[in-house]
């Protein structure tokens, strides 16, 4: 009779710790719903001077290990008006181990190279970078969205 009892008590705690590394699992698994297959980071040039974007990134797991590295983007010369685009698609491998696309922009006057903007983040949806003032007074921004 002991032994039936125990027999018991041993199922239960299997079926227990089944039962909770399922809600674990269960849990993690929205976050990564949230992630965009692609994500775009557009610029616009609304200043009255040439501006540069270069964005460099990585595509990390959940864990943090880098799964590889992105292309490098250089917008070049962008002159008052422009605008430019660059997209970072996940693959499907990607999203099904929870990755996330982490990136540098660095915003950049053409002439002299001094720096308006830079910011570091991990990169879910779509973002519009954008430059306005003076060659005297640059500054640099961004918002959710497109351009």
């Amino acid at each position: 009779m002991q032994f039936l009892h125990s027999i018991k008590s041993a199922k239960a705690l299997g079926l227990a710790a089944i039962s909770a590394a399922t809600m674990i699992t269960a849990n993690v698994a929205p976050v990564f719903a949230q992630v965009a297959p692609t994500a775009n980071i557009g610029f616009s040039n609304q200043g009255a001077y040439d501006a540069r974007y270069f964005v460099t990134g990585q595509i990390k797991s959940f864990d943090g290990r880098v799964l590889r590295v992105l292309k490098t983007f250089d917008s070049q010369k962008m002159m008052a008006g422009q605008k430019q685009l660059a997209s970072y698609p996940l693959t499907e491998q990607e999203i099904r181990q929870g990755a996330g696309r982490f990136v540098t922009v660095t915003g950049r006057m053409n002439h002299n190279n001094q720096v308006f903007i830079q910011r570091t983040f991990r990169l879910d949806n779509n973002l519009c970078f954008f430059n306005t003032q003076t060659v005297f007074n640059p500054k640099g921004n961004f918002r959710q969205g497109s351009c």
